[in-house]
């Protein structure tokens, strides 16, 4: 029985991975390099220029050869999907028409369900957003530069994200959740002092008064040994 095109779905948040039904094509899958960080650009961006994706996955190459090489990539990325993930799968994943390059409206990109969930910004969104976010943008590719600035902009998304959340858990006097909320930033970026800071704060409020001043000592040590620097005034006067 063919599988519905709408239980396609593309993982770019903590992992690249592809999904029709319950079958699964991961990373080490892929054959050809150039076809997944083809399909990746196409899932992060929603379209993609001909020349866009020449000029990303062959930027040495003259038009002629790009669109040769460009054709055969296209070539192995629809097999790719076909042989894993079933007979009809490339077909219902994405279309070359017109020089453009572009996903069916049927298929679920977790990047673009993130955004969305972002946008609309009320807690239960947000709490939506922070389930789809299960790590950062493409970690087996932190080092390629064109996924640099999403990277970032998505983590600092899921930044605002957590530290609105906290609040709102703070008002309800929910110390532990605002508390839950708030720590893995800190395994992220041991020196974010405005999460300290609202940590401290939060430990304050649940009269746990040793384990503000406990975060606090941290808080000094990641500053020195991360950025050289002490905390601000307003950190050490809370």
């Amino acid at each position: 029985m063919d599988i519905p095109s709408s239980s396609i779905h593309i993982f770019l948040l903590g992992r690249f991975e592809v999904t029709r039904g319950e079958r699964r094509l991961q990373v080490s899958a892929w054959t050809r390099r150039k076809a997944a960080a083809l399909l990746q650009r196409i899932a992060l961006e929603q379209r993609l220029l001909k020349e866009q994706a020449i000029e990303f996955l062959w930027p040495e190459v003259d038009a002629s050869s790009g669109a040769n090489n460009l054709y055969r990539t296209l070539h192995t990325l629809r097999q790719t999907l076909d042989t894993a993930l079933g007979p009809g799968t490339a077909e219902a994943t994405l279309v070359f028409q017109d020089g453009v390059f572009a996903l069916r409206d049927a298929v679920r990109v977790d990047v673009t369900a993130f955004h969305s969930l972002v946008q609309a910004g009320d807690p239960a969104s947000l709490t939506a957003a922070l389930r789809l976010y299960t790590g950062d943008l493409l970690p087996d590719d932190r080092y390629a530069e064109w996924t640099l600035v999403p990277r970032d902009t998505l983590r600092r998304q899921q930044r605002e994200a957590r530290l609105t959340l906290a609040d709102h858990a703070c008002d309800a006097r929910d110390y532990s959740r605002a508390i839950s909320l708030l720590t893995p930033l800190l395994a992220q970026d041991p020196a974010d002092e405005l999460v300290s800071r609202e940590l401290m704060h939060i430990y304050a409020l649940a009269g746990r008064r040793h384990e503000a001043l406990r975060q606090y000592q941290v808080c000094v040590g990641a500053l020195a040994t991360e950025l050289g620097v002490p905390p601000d005034a307003q950190t050490t006067a809370l």
